[in-house]
Protein backbone atom coordinates (compact mmCIF):
# COMPACT_ATOMS: atom_id res chain seq x y z
CA UNK A 1 0.00 0.00 0.00
CA UNK A 2 3.30 2.65 1.03
CA UNK A 3 4.65 1.82 -2.43
CA UNK A 4 1.19 2.65 -4.07
CA UNK A 5 1.15 5.41 -1.79
CA UNK A 6 4.39 6.45 -3.46
CA UNK A 7 3.38 5.82 -6.85
CA UNK A 8 0.35 8.16 -6.54
CA UNK A 9 2.35 10.68 -5.11
CA UNK A 10 5.20 10.66 -8.21
CA UNK A 11 2.32 10.87 -10.72
CA UNK A 12 1.11 13.81 -8.52
CA UNK A 13 4.70 15.44 -8.24
CA UNK A 14 4.76 15.12 -12.44
CA UNK A 15 1.94 16.99 -12.91
CA UNK A 16 3.42 19.81 -10.20
CA UNK A 17 6.29 20.13 -12.32
CA UNK A 18 4.48 20.40 -15.24
CA UNK A 19 2.51 23.34 -13.73
CA UNK A 20 5.36 24.58 -12.70
CA UNK A 21 6.98 24.98 -15.89
CA UNK A 22 3.86 26.36 -17.07
CA UNK A 23 3.72 29.01 -14.50
CA UNK A 24 7.28 29.89 -15.31
CA UNK A 25 6.21 30.49 -18.90
CA UNK A 26 3.10 32.39 -18.24
CA UNK A 27 4.16 34.55 -15.38
CA UNK A 28 7.29 35.41 -15.93
CA UNK A 29 7.61 34.74 -19.84
CA UNK A 30 10.69 32.44 -19.41
CA UNK A 31 11.58 29.20 -20.73
CA UNK A 32 13.78 27.04 -18.94
CA UNK A 33 16.21 25.42 -21.60
CA UNK A 34 16.47 22.11 -20.21
CA UNK A 35 13.49 21.30 -17.28
CA UNK A 36 10.37 20.51 -19.57
CA UNK A 37 13.33 18.22 -21.90
CA UNK A 38 14.47 16.70 -18.62
CA UNK A 39 10.47 16.23 -18.16
CA UNK A 40 9.31 14.83 -21.07
CA UNK A 41 12.52 11.99 -20.98
CA UNK A 42 12.33 11.15 -17.21
CA UNK A 43 9.19 12.17 -16.31
CA UNK A 44 8.74 14.63 -13.12
CA UNK A 45 10.55 12.88 -10.14
CA UNK A 46 13.45 11.89 -12.03
CA UNK A 47 13.47 14.88 -13.31
CA UNK A 48 14.00 16.84 -10.88
CA UNK A 49 16.38 14.96 -8.82
CA UNK A 50 18.52 15.04 -12.49
CA UNK A 51 18.06 18.96 -12.98
CA UNK A 52 19.12 20.16 -9.41
CA UNK A 53 22.59 19.51 -10.35
CA UNK A 54 22.82 20.72 -14.08
CA UNK A 55 24.10 24.22 -15.17
CA UNK A 56 20.58 25.04 -16.40
CA UNK A 57 19.61 25.11 -12.85
CA UNK A 58 21.80 27.67 -11.84
CA UNK A 59 20.55 30.11 -14.84
CA UNK A 60 17.02 29.29 -14.16
CA UNK A 61 17.73 29.91 -10.48
CA UNK A 62 19.13 33.04 -10.71
CA UNK A 63 16.58 34.18 -13.01
CA UNK A 64 13.78 33.60 -10.29
CA UNK A 65 15.94 34.76 -7.65
CA UNK A 66 16.07 37.93 -9.76
CA UNK A 67 12.74 38.28 -10.33
CA UNK A 68 11.69 37.23 -6.67
CA UNK A 69 10.18 34.25 -7.39
CA UNK A 70 11.96 31.01 -5.85
CA UNK A 71 8.28 29.89 -5.30
CA UNK A 72 8.56 28.41 -9.01
CA UNK A 73 12.12 26.94 -8.26
CA UNK A 74 12.44 23.26 -8.45
CA UNK A 75 13.83 23.21 -4.79
CA UNK A 76 10.62 24.72 -3.16
CA UNK A 77 8.73 22.01 -4.88
CA UNK A 78 10.61 19.34 -3.25
CA UNK A 79 10.91 20.52 0.09
CA UNK A 80 6.81 21.05 -0.30
CA UNK A 81 5.89 19.02 2.63
CA UNK A 82 3.61 16.92 0.50
CA UNK A 83 6.63 15.38 -1.46
CA UNK A 84 9.35 15.82 0.79
CA UNK A 85 8.93 11.61 1.79
CA UNK A 86 9.90 11.11 -2.06
CA UNK A 87 13.09 12.03 -2.06
CA UNK A 88 16.12 11.20 -0.20
CA UNK A 89 17.12 13.17 2.95
CA UNK A 90 20.31 14.22 1.58
CA UNK A 91 18.29 15.86 -1.72
CA UNK A 92 15.63 17.86 0.50
CA UNK A 93 18.49 19.68 3.11
CA UNK A 94 20.50 20.73 -0.14
CA UNK A 95 17.12 22.06 -1.74
CA UNK A 96 16.19 23.22 1.83
CA UNK A 97 20.19 24.74 2.55
CA UNK A 98 19.96 26.51 -1.14
CA UNK A 99 16.53 28.20 -0.07
CA UNK A 100 17.55 29.65 2.71
CA UNK A 101 20.76 31.07 1.34
CA UNK A 102 19.33 32.64 -1.56
CA UNK A 103 15.63 33.79 -0.20
CA UNK A 104 16.15 37.28 -0.86
CA UNK A 105 13.88 40.22 0.20
CA UNK A 106 15.10 43.62 -1.35
CA UNK A 107 15.81 46.84 0.91
CA UNK A 108 16.17 44.23 3.94
CA UNK A 109 19.56 44.10 6.32
CA UNK A 110 20.10 41.56 8.41
CA UNK A 111 19.59 41.99 11.67
CA UNK A 112 22.04 39.17 13.76
CA UNK A 113 25.62 40.29 13.39
CA UNK A 114 27.50 38.53 10.34
CA UNK A 115 31.11 37.20 11.07
CA UNK A 116 33.93 38.70 8.98
CA UNK A 117 34.22 37.66 6.10
CA UNK A 118 37.14 35.35 5.12
CA UNK A 119 40.34 37.40 3.41
CA UNK A 120 41.58 34.90 0.23
CA UNK A 121 43.69 37.41 -0.55
CA UNK A 122 44.99 40.56 0.40
CA UNK A 123 43.47 43.53 -2.21
CA UNK A 124 46.34 45.53 -4.50
CA UNK A 125 45.42 47.35 -7.17
CA UNK A 126 45.68 46.35 -10.69
CA UNK A 127 47.85 47.83 -13.42
CA UNK A 128 49.28 47.68 -16.99
CA UNK A 129 52.65 46.28 -17.62
CA UNK A 130 53.58 46.19 -21.36
CA UNK A 131 50.05 46.47 -22.09
CA UNK A 132 49.22 43.32 -19.66
CA UNK A 133 46.84 43.25 -16.43
CA UNK A 134 48.71 42.43 -13.65
CA UNK A 135 48.60 43.10 -9.86
CA UNK A 136 51.42 44.41 -7.82
CA UNK A 137 52.35 40.99 -5.99
CA UNK A 138 52.71 39.58 -9.16
CA UNK A 139 55.03 42.57 -10.38
CA UNK A 140 57.00 41.58 -6.68
CA UNK A 141 57.07 37.80 -7.62
CA UNK A 142 58.89 39.05 -10.86
CA UNK A 143 61.71 41.07 -8.87
CA UNK A 144 61.79 38.04 -6.12
CA UNK A 145 61.73 34.92 -8.47
CA UNK A 146 62.58 32.94 -4.81
CA UNK A 147 59.42 34.13 -3.18
CA UNK A 148 55.85 31.98 -3.94
CA UNK A 149 52.80 34.17 -4.57
CA UNK A 150 49.62 32.13 -5.51
CA UNK A 151 47.01 34.40 -7.17
CA UNK A 152 42.98 32.90 -6.08
CA UNK A 153 42.49 33.18 -10.01
CA UNK A 154 43.87 34.54 -13.26
CA UNK A 155 43.23 38.10 -14.48
CA UNK A 156 41.28 38.56 -17.95
CA UNK A 157 40.96 41.67 -20.15
CA UNK A 158 40.17 40.28 -23.14
CA UNK A 159 38.43 42.44 -25.64
CA UNK A 160 34.46 42.05 -27.14
CA UNK A 161 32.52 43.56 -29.95
CA UNK A 162 30.82 45.78 -28.52
CA UNK A 163 30.35 49.57 -28.56
CA UNK A 164 29.62 52.39 -26.25
CA UNK A 165 26.39 52.49 -28.50
CA UNK A 166 25.79 49.29 -28.22
CA UNK A 167 26.07 49.38 -24.63
CA UNK A 168 23.76 52.20 -24.39
CA UNK A 169 21.03 50.18 -26.15
CA UNK A 170 21.86 47.33 -24.17
CA UNK A 171 21.31 49.03 -20.64
CA UNK A 172 17.90 50.50 -22.24
CA UNK A 173 16.44 47.25 -23.05
CA UNK A 174 14.73 45.94 -19.61
CA UNK A 175 14.68 42.36 -21.33
CA UNK A 176 18.14 42.10 -21.47
CA UNK A 177 18.87 44.35 -18.13
CA UNK A 178 16.93 44.09 -14.90
CA UNK A 179 16.35 46.41 -12.33
CA UNK A 180 18.54 44.37 -10.76
CA UNK A 181 20.97 43.82 -12.85
CA UNK A 182 21.06 47.81 -13.84
CA UNK A 183 21.80 48.54 -9.74
CA UNK A 184 24.57 45.98 -9.63
CA UNK A 185 26.11 48.16 -12.51
CA UNK A 186 25.31 51.26 -11.12
CA UNK A 187 26.96 50.22 -7.91
CA UNK A 188 29.50 49.14 -9.23
CA UNK A 189 30.24 52.31 -11.80
CA UNK A 190 29.90 54.87 -8.93
CA UNK A 191 32.31 52.21 -6.69
CA UNK A 192 35.16 52.59 -9.28
CA UNK A 193 37.55 49.58 -10.71
CA UNK A 194 38.32 46.31 -8.76
CA UNK A 195 35.62 46.26 -6.90
CA UNK A 196 35.55 42.86 -4.33
CA UNK A 197 32.90 41.02 -3.14
CA UNK A 198 33.75 42.23 0.62
CA UNK A 199 33.05 45.77 -0.49
CA UNK A 200 29.52 44.99 -2.66
CA UNK A 201 28.55 43.13 0.74
CA UNK A 202 28.87 46.72 2.81
CA UNK A 203 25.91 48.16 0.26
CA UNK A 204 21.93 48.01 0.92
CA UNK A 205 20.67 45.14 -0.34
CA UNK A 206 23.82 42.94 -1.37
CA UNK A 207 24.27 40.13 1.66
CA UNK A 208 27.60 37.81 2.10
CA UNK A 209 24.97 35.53 -0.23
CA UNK A 210 24.37 37.44 -2.95
CA UNK A 211 24.83 34.91 -6.17
CA UNK A 212 27.21 37.37 -8.31
CA UNK A 213 28.38 34.44 -10.82
CA UNK A 214 24.98 33.61 -11.71
CA UNK A 215 22.93 36.66 -11.64
CA UNK A 216 25.69 38.23 -14.35
CA UNK A 217 26.26 34.58 -16.21
CA UNK A 218 22.21 34.95 -17.02
CA UNK A 219 22.67 38.57 -17.91
CA UNK A 220 25.27 37.96 -20.13
CA UNK A 221 24.01 34.94 -21.90
CA UNK A 222 20.83 37.59 -22.60
CA UNK A 223 23.47 39.83 -23.89
CA UNK A 224 25.35 37.41 -26.08
CA UNK A 225 22.06 36.28 -27.83
CA UNK A 226 20.88 39.65 -28.23
CA UNK A 227 23.82 41.27 -29.88
CA UNK A 228 25.00 37.77 -32.00
CA UNK A 229 28.93 38.28 -30.11
CA UNK A 230 31.12 35.74 -28.51
CA UNK A 231 31.82 35.20 -25.60
CA UNK A 232 35.48 35.45 -24.31
CA UNK A 233 37.07 32.17 -23.42
CA UNK A 234 39.16 30.97 -20.73
CA UNK A 235 42.14 28.93 -20.78
CA UNK A 236 40.69 25.79 -19.59
CA UNK A 237 38.06 26.58 -23.14
CA UNK A 238 35.09 27.47 -20.87
CA UNK A 239 32.95 30.66 -21.77
CA UNK A 240 33.89 33.67 -19.27
CA UNK A 241 29.89 34.83 -18.94
CA UNK A 242 31.14 37.66 -16.52
CA UNK A 243 33.88 39.15 -18.80
CA UNK A 244 31.70 40.30 -21.61
CA UNK A 245 30.76 42.77 -18.72
CA UNK A 246 33.84 43.24 -16.51
CA UNK A 247 37.61 42.86 -16.73
CA UNK A 248 39.16 41.05 -13.72
CA UNK A 249 39.29 37.76 -12.12
CA UNK A 250 36.73 35.68 -10.23
CA UNK A 251 37.09 32.39 -8.20
CA UNK A 252 33.36 32.05 -6.68
CA UNK A 253 31.08 34.63 -5.10
CA UNK A 254 33.21 35.31 -2.47
CA UNK A 255 36.24 35.86 -4.24
CA UNK A 256 36.61 38.15 -7.57
CA UNK A 257 37.74 41.79 -8.52
CA UNK A 258 35.72 43.42 -11.24
CA UNK A 259 35.85 46.71 -13.43
CA UNK A 260 33.55 47.81 -15.82
CA UNK A 261 34.42 47.28 -18.97
CA UNK A 262 35.03 50.55 -20.48
CA UNK A 263 32.89 51.08 -23.23
CA UNK A 264 30.35 50.35 -20.74
CA UNK A 265 31.66 52.50 -17.94
CA UNK A 266 31.21 55.18 -21.02
CA UNK A 267 27.88 54.17 -21.85
CA UNK A 268 27.01 54.44 -18.37
CA UNK A 269 28.60 57.72 -18.28
CA UNK A 270 26.56 59.43 -20.95
CA UNK A 271 23.20 57.98 -20.08
CA UNK A 272 23.60 58.93 -16.37
CA UNK A 273 25.07 62.79 -17.95
CA UNK A 274 21.62 62.76 -20.53
CA UNK A 275 18.87 61.82 -17.20
CA UNK A 276 18.14 58.73 -18.18
CA UNK A 277 19.94 57.16 -14.70
CA UNK A 278 19.15 58.58 -11.64
CA UNK A 279 22.03 57.87 -9.27
CA UNK A 280 21.36 60.72 -7.04
CA UNK A 281 19.64 58.67 -4.40
CA UNK A 282 22.20 56.17 -4.78
CA UNK A 283 25.25 55.95 -1.91
CA UNK A 284 28.10 53.99 -1.86
CA UNK A 285 30.27 52.90 0.95
CA UNK A 286 33.19 52.50 -0.94
CA UNK A 287 35.16 54.88 -3.40
CA UNK A 288 38.13 53.47 -5.76
CA UNK A 289 40.19 55.45 -8.54
CA UNK A 290 39.71 53.87 -12.04
CA UNK A 291 43.16 52.20 -13.19
CA UNK A 292 44.66 52.24 -16.46
CA UNK A 293 42.96 49.16 -17.48
CA UNK A 294 44.38 48.33 -21.37
CA UNK A 295 41.77 45.68 -22.59
CA UNK A 296 43.14 43.76 -26.00
CA UNK A 297 41.97 45.34 -28.89
CA UNK A 298 39.16 43.95 -30.81
CA UNK A 299 37.69 45.19 -34.41
CA UNK A 300 34.22 45.29 -34.24
CA UNK A 301 32.81 43.75 -37.09
CA UNK A 302 30.90 45.66 -39.69
CA UNK A 303 27.96 43.31 -40.38
CA UNK A 304 27.23 40.55 -38.22
CA UNK A 305 25.53 37.45 -39.82
CA UNK A 306 21.58 36.66 -39.08
CA UNK A 307 22.29 33.46 -37.25
CA UNK A 308 24.73 31.35 -39.17
CA UNK A 309 27.22 31.12 -36.40
CA UNK A 310 24.85 30.92 -33.03
CA UNK A 311 24.83 28.14 -31.34
CA UNK A 312 21.53 25.69 -30.89
CA UNK A 313 22.38 27.69 -27.01
CA UNK A 314 21.85 30.40 -28.89
CA UNK A 315 19.30 30.33 -31.44
CA UNK A 316 16.59 28.68 -28.13
CA UNK A 317 17.75 31.67 -26.14
CA UNK A 318 17.04 34.24 -28.64
CA UNK A 319 13.59 32.37 -29.29
CA UNK A 320 12.57 32.16 -25.65
CA UNK A 321 14.10 35.44 -24.22
CA UNK A 322 13.44 37.75 -27.13
CA UNK A 323 11.17 37.09 -29.83
CA UNK A 324 10.46 40.70 -31.25
CA UNK A 325 13.74 42.19 -29.95
CA UNK A 326 15.57 43.40 -32.99
CA UNK A 327 18.75 45.45 -32.76
CA UNK A 328 18.69 48.65 -34.27
CA UNK A 329 21.70 48.95 -37.13
CA UNK A 330 24.51 51.08 -35.94
CA UNK A 331 24.16 54.86 -36.67
CA UNK A 332 26.35 55.92 -39.56
CA UNK A 333 26.54 59.33 -41.30
CA UNK A 334 25.45 57.56 -44.07
CA UNK A 335 22.31 56.15 -42.33
CA UNK A 336 21.67 59.38 -40.84
CA UNK A 337 21.95 60.87 -44.64
CA UNK A 338 19.49 58.86 -46.08
CA UNK A 339 16.81 59.28 -42.75
CA UNK A 340 17.52 62.94 -43.56
CA UNK A 341 16.57 62.63 -47.03
CA UNK A 342 13.25 60.81 -46.48
CA UNK A 343 12.54 63.41 -43.69
CA UNK A 344 12.97 66.03 -46.01
CA UNK A 345 9.25 67.61 -47.31
CA UNK A 346 7.99 66.73 -50.38
CA UNK A 347 5.63 68.56 -52.90
CA UNK A 348 2.04 69.28 -51.60
CA UNK A 349 -0.09 66.46 -52.61
CA UNK A 350 -3.46 67.79 -54.44
CA UNK A 351 -5.77 67.05 -51.95
CA UNK A 352 -8.94 64.19 -52.28
CA UNK A 353 -11.52 64.99 -53.47
CA UNK A 354 -13.73 62.58 -51.73
CA UNK A 355 -14.87 63.85 -48.37
CA UNK A 356 -13.02 62.76 -45.42
CA UNK A 357 -16.07 60.93 -43.44
CA UNK A 358 -16.29 58.19 -46.60
CA UNK A 359 -13.14 57.64 -46.33
CA UNK A 360 -13.10 56.71 -43.28
CA UNK A 361 -16.49 54.93 -43.13
CA UNK A 362 -14.92 52.60 -46.08
CA UNK A 363 -12.06 52.29 -43.85
CA UNK A 364 -14.07 50.96 -40.86
CA UNK A 365 -15.85 48.70 -43.00
CA UNK A 366 -12.81 47.10 -44.46
CA UNK A 367 -11.16 47.12 -40.56
CA UNK A 368 -14.49 45.07 -40.01
CA UNK A 369 -14.67 42.46 -42.54
CA UNK A 370 -10.66 41.88 -41.39
CA UNK A 371 -11.75 41.44 -38.07
CA UNK A 372 -14.09 38.97 -39.09
CA UNK A 373 -11.91 37.37 -41.16
CA UNK A 374 -9.67 36.50 -38.68
CA UNK A 375 -11.75 35.81 -35.42
CA UNK A 376 -10.87 32.45 -35.09
CA UNK A 377 -6.92 33.30 -36.06
CA UNK A 378 -6.92 35.87 -33.07
CA UNK A 379 -8.82 33.61 -30.44
CA UNK A 380 -6.54 31.15 -31.18
CA UNK A 381 -3.86 33.22 -30.75
CA UNK A 382 -4.88 35.18 -27.13
CA UNK A 383 -5.12 31.67 -26.03
CA UNK A 384 -1.72 30.16 -26.97
CA UNK A 385 -0.39 34.00 -25.37
CA UNK A 386 -1.93 33.46 -21.94
CA UNK A 387 -1.09 30.04 -21.33
CA UNK A 388 1.77 29.66 -23.45
CA UNK A 389 2.35 26.67 -26.50
CA UNK A 390 2.22 23.36 -23.92
CA UNK A 391 -0.04 21.24 -24.02
CA UNK A 392 -2.70 21.19 -20.90
CA UNK A 393 -2.34 17.27 -20.72
CA UNK A 394 1.15 15.90 -21.22
CA UNK A 395 3.09 19.07 -20.81
CA UNK A 396 4.41 18.74 -24.54
CA UNK A 397 5.76 22.56 -25.53
CA UNK A 398 6.28 23.36 -28.95
CA UNK A 399 7.72 26.66 -28.55
CA UNK A 400 10.66 24.14 -26.79
CA UNK A 401 11.24 21.48 -28.85
CA UNK A 402 9.89 23.39 -32.79
CA UNK A 403 10.88 27.00 -32.32
CA UNK A 404 8.85 30.05 -31.37
CA UNK A 405 7.81 30.30 -34.98
CA UNK A 406 5.81 26.92 -34.53
CA UNK A 407 4.04 27.42 -31.36
CA UNK A 408 1.13 28.27 -33.57
CA UNK A 409 0.95 24.91 -34.76
CA UNK A 410 -0.67 23.76 -31.55
CA UNK A 411 -3.88 22.68 -31.48
CA UNK A 412 -6.83 24.23 -28.76
CA UNK A 413 -9.71 22.79 -26.99
CA UNK A 414 -12.80 23.70 -25.71
CA UNK A 415 -13.61 22.48 -22.75
CA UNK A 416 -17.04 23.62 -22.59
CA UNK A 417 -18.36 22.23 -26.21
CA UNK A 418 -17.92 18.55 -26.60
CA UNK A 419 -18.35 19.47 -30.60
CA UNK A 420 -15.53 18.71 -32.72
CA UNK A 421 -15.89 22.73 -33.65
CA UNK A 422 -13.67 24.01 -31.78
CA UNK A 423 -13.73 28.05 -31.84
CA UNK A 424 -16.97 29.27 -32.56
CA UNK A 425 -17.87 33.03 -32.97
CA UNK A 426 -18.93 33.31 -29.14
CA UNK A 427 -15.76 31.37 -27.02
CA UNK A 428 -13.86 32.64 -24.25
CA UNK A 429 -10.03 32.53 -25.21
CA UNK A 430 -9.20 32.58 -22.10
CA UNK A 431 -12.34 30.79 -20.19
CA UNK A 432 -13.45 28.48 -22.79
CA UNK A 433 -10.19 26.78 -24.18
CA UNK A 434 -6.47 25.28 -23.13
CA UNK A 435 -4.11 24.15 -25.84
CA UNK A 436 -3.69 20.37 -26.58
CA UNK A 437 -0.95 19.03 -28.89
CA UNK A 438 -1.94 16.60 -31.55
CA UNK A 439 -1.93 13.49 -29.91
CA UNK A 440 -3.84 14.28 -26.85
CA UNK A 441 -6.25 15.85 -28.92
CA UNK A 442 -6.73 13.03 -31.31
CA UNK A 443 -7.07 10.73 -28.11
CA UNK A 444 -9.26 13.25 -26.70
CA UNK A 445 -11.83 12.92 -29.54
CA UNK A 446 -11.92 9.53 -30.24
CA UNK A 447 -14.28 9.12 -27.86
CA UNK A 448 -18.04 10.70 -27.82
CA UNK A 449 -18.56 12.61 -26.29
CA UNK A 450 -15.07 13.78 -26.05
CA UNK A 451 -13.22 12.82 -23.06
CA UNK A 452 -12.32 15.16 -20.00
CA UNK A 453 -9.19 17.02 -19.97
CA UNK A 454 -9.20 15.40 -16.03
CA UNK A 455 -9.73 12.05 -17.81
CA UNK A 456 -7.23 12.40 -20.05
CA UNK A 457 -4.24 13.70 -17.67
CA UNK A 458 -5.06 10.44 -15.41
CA UNK A 459 -4.27 8.34 -18.55
CA UNK A 460 -0.82 10.09 -18.76
CA UNK A 461 1.78 8.10 -16.83
CA UNK A 462 3.91 9.72 -14.79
Amino acid sequence: MAQLDSEQLKKAFHQEMIALYKRMTKELRYKSPRLMDLINKYGGYEAAVKYITTENNVQDFAVLWENERLDLSVEALITNNRYRQLFMEEIVKYCDRKLEEYSYAPNKIEEEVKEEPITFYEEEPLFTKNGILTTLAEENKEENPGETIESPYMLYSEGIAITQAMWEEVLQNTQLISQKNLDLLLRIYLMGDAVTPEELSKEEGYLATYPYNEVVAAMAKRIKAYLKIEAPISIEGKPLWWHILFVGGVKDNSCFEWSLRSDLRMAIKQMIEEGKFQVEQLTVHTHKSLLDIKEKALKVPEKLEEDNDLSDFDRLFEAIMMPKAKSEPPVTQENLTQKSKMNTPKEELPQATTPIAIIKEDEKEMEEDKTKQLTKEQIKAECISYYGAICDICGFDYGYTYGEAYEIAIEVHNIKDESHEEILPNTHPIEDLVPICHNCHHILHSHQPALTIEKMRHMVKA
